[in-house]
C-alpha cells in the first residue's frame, strides 16, 4: 500500500502543490524533502534558498514528485513549506527566506497532528531521528 503526501510551496501569493504517491512518510518524503532543500542555499552564509532550485529538484530532477492542482482526499502526510522574499534590489530574484516547515498528518488517513518548524536544521533532526529509532527497533 502507498503512502501518498503533498508538498505544499508557499512564497507570497504563489502556492504550488506537488503530489508523491509513495514512501510518503517522515522517514521517506521527510528525508528526500530536506536533502533537497539542504542542496539550495542561496550563499554560503546559510540564510537563504534558491526557491527555483529546490521546485527545479522536486520536479526536474526526480520523477517521483509530480504538480497538481489540489490536495488529494487519501494523503497522509503534507509537507508544507513557507518561505519570505528575501529580494534586495540588484539581488536574484530567487532568493528567500525559509518561515516554516509544516508536516500536517490531520488528514482522512493520517493521525500524527501537526508540527512546526522554523529552520530547516530542526526538521532535519527529527527526520533523523525518525530514522535512527527505525534502525535500532
Amino acid at each position: 500500500m502507498s503512502t501518498r503526501s503533498s508538498v505544499i510551496i508557499n512564497y507570497g501569493q504563489t502556492q504550488l502543490i506537488i503530489y508523491r504517491h509513495w514512501d510518503g512518510y517522515i522517514e521517506g518524503a521527510g528525508k528526500d524533502l530536506a536533502t533537497k532543500l539542504n542542496g539550495c542555499y542561496f550563499d554560503d552564509d546559510r540564510k537563504y534558498f534558491n526557491i527555483a532550485k529546490f521546485v527545479s529538484k522536486l520536479l526536474i530532477d526526480d520523477d517521483t514528485y509530480r504538480i497538481t492542482t489540489q490536495l488529494h482526499g487519501d494523503l497522509e502526510y503534507c509537507y508544507i513549506f513557507n518561505f519570505d522574499d528575501a529580494y534586495e534590489h540588484g539581488g536574484h530574484y530567487n532568493r528567500v527566506k525559509l518561515k516554516n516547515i509544516i508536516i500536517d498528518q490531520n488528514h482522512k488517513y493520517g493521525k500524527g497532528g501537526t508540527t512546526i518548524f522554523k529552520t530547516l536544521r530542526g526538521f532535519k533532526t527529527i527526520v533523523d531521528d525518525l530514522i535512527a529509532k527505525r534502525k535500532v527497533a
